[in-house]
């Protein structure tokens, strides 16, 4: 497999033993095939792929409720809604509870960086590219992450930041994300939420690396799809990849040009 995936990219390529070690479809996403030779190709989400938003969130939660759920409980956006439920508090105090906690600036700049997500990105920018940083946060929003990236990435620039302006066309946070995509072409986006996956590989060219939490097992038709790669692990971690991404770029797949 590896072989014919190998001979498909070029005599020029050096071959590389640990390359052989990689998954197939992780090795194909990082062709010359897939990955364009200009700087501005790769994209990433924020919560759940950069930030791990859920320790404070979960944080909250548990100071609330007197509780001691830990983040592997959550397995979705409205957990929090659904946790607050079956502790019986009413349904509107849940809702704003949610709603607060998700979008409060002063919980989400208090998230940890995914480890490894760091080394990632900076790989990235070793290889040449100046990554795009896309998001379905709300508007209000748009500072507090700003900071919070320029404090935790070393080479974050906030004009490559997009958040949604809260115009009406922009309304839906996914549809949001999609239209960034597809204006700057990008052909490799980090993702952590398997409705955003789908869209994305049905509405664009892209290939999505999605980042695996308990939360975003691939379905049968999804492990089928060759634009979605998520590697078999379940910790919250994106270190495996990293190990991968350097592996890949030392045999010389990937972006090399260089970003002024």
């Amino acid at each position: 497999m590896f072989k014919e995936i190998y001979s498909k990219i070029g005599e020029n390529e050096k071959p590389f033993n640990d390359v052989y070690d990689i998954n197939p479809q992780l090795f194909k996403l990082f062709s010359k095939e897939s990955l364009p030779i200009y700087c501005r190709g790769i994209s990433f989400d924020i919560d759940g792929v950069i930030a791990d938003s859920a320790v404070p969130v979960v944080g909250e939660v548990n100071k609330f409720l007197g509780a001691n759920y830990t983040t592997a409980d959550i397995d979705s956006y409205d957990w929090v809604y659904r946790t607050l439920r079956h502790h019986k508090v009413k349904k509107d105090e849940a809702q704003g509870f949610q709603k607060w906690v998700w979008e409060d600036p002063e919980i989400l700049n208090r998230s940890p960086l995914i480890p490894g997500a760091q080394e990632m990105i900076n790989l990235f920018y070793d290889m040449g590219q100046r990554p795009y940083f896309i998001t379905t946060r709300i508007p209000a929003l748009q500072h507090a992450t700003s900071s919070y990236l320029e404090m935790n990435l070393e080479h974050f620039n906030r004009h490559d930041l997009y958040i949604r302006d809260g115009s009406e066309k922009d309304a839906n946070g996914i549809d949001y994300k999609i239209r960034m995509i597809n204006l700057h072409n990008v052909r490799l986006h980090f993702e952590d939420h398997l409705p955003t996956v789908r869209r994305i590989t049905q509405t664009s060219r892209t290939s999505v690396i999605v980042i695996p939490f308990g939360y975003n097992h691939l379905s049968e038709k999804d492990t089928k799809n060759e634009r979605v790669y998520r590697y078999d692990r379940d910790e919250r971690t994106v270190w495996p990849l990293v190990s991968d991404i350097r592996t890949l770029r030392a045999a010389g797949y990937g972006c090399v040009a260089q970003c002024h």
